[in-house]
């Protein structure tokens, strides 16, 4: 049995890697940890550079990814040190995007 990632998770992997390195910086993530209020523009980062919702099926607008694409931008955030709302933002997106207050 083959555990390696294939071309498209490993170029998705690479993709949230760079995400991090521009947009969560250590003092960012930290700044926004702090605030009490929702990180609005974090969010768009995020759904600008493709990440947001990436496992949602395209029919309800995400990309199509599946679980495994999930866990792999979530792990990738957290290698990352994406921690706090933004890592959060990883993985309950899709929770975020199904709720009926959103």
């Amino acid at each position: 049995m083959d555990f390696s990632r294939t071309n498209h998770q490993g170029e998705l992997v690479a993709l949230v890697q760079v995400f991090c390195e521009q947009h969560c910086s250590p003092d960012y993530v930290t700044h926004l940890d702090q605030q009490p209020r929702f990180p609005t523009s974090a969010y768009t980062a995020m759904a600008d550079a493709g990440i947001l919702g990436y496992w949602l099926p395209a029919k309800y607008g995400g990309h199509g990814g599946g679980f495994l694409d999930g866990l792999l931008i979530r792990v990738a955030g957290a290698i990352s040190d994406a921690t706090g709302s933004i890592a959060a933002g990883f993985w309950m997106s899709p929770v975020l995007l199904a709720s009926p207050n959103a």
